[in-house]
């Protein structure tokens, strides 16, 4: 078994989820790697995107609550025909690739 650990450097909080399931992991023989998700659009959208997420949240969190309420009031404003869903999908061959190459057996998203 060949696990790929996607995480998003957004915060901490989705690094460290990742460590820590890696670490059990690990403790199980189980062969693991963690990556970015992002960083299969562009390592330089990745950088802007987790930048930017660190600042908005630390200086303007109403934003987020805003996002949010946006998303859950409007779901189709991340559906399948959305900007947002396809910026994203910019990586999907990327990502393929990388799993394919890898031999990966199962990903888990902590996000």
């Amino acid at each position: 078994m060949k696990t790929l650990i996607l995480t998003c450097n957004t915060g901490l909080g989705h690094n460290s989820t990742a460590d820590s399931i890696k670490e059990k992991f690990t403790k199980e023989n189980v062969q693991c790697e963690i990556a970015d998700a992002l960083s299969f659009v562009s390592p330089a959208m990745s950088d802007f995107i987790c930048n930017t997420h660190a600042t908005v949240y630390k200086y303007a969190p109403v934003l987020f609550d805003m996002g949010y309420e946006l998303a859950e009031k409007h779901p189709s404003i991340f559906g399948n025909d959305s900007v947002a869903y396809n910026f994203f999908c910019l990586g999907v061959k990327k990502l393929e690739a990388y799993v394919l190459e890898k031999g990966f057996t199962g990903i888990i998203c902590v996000h």
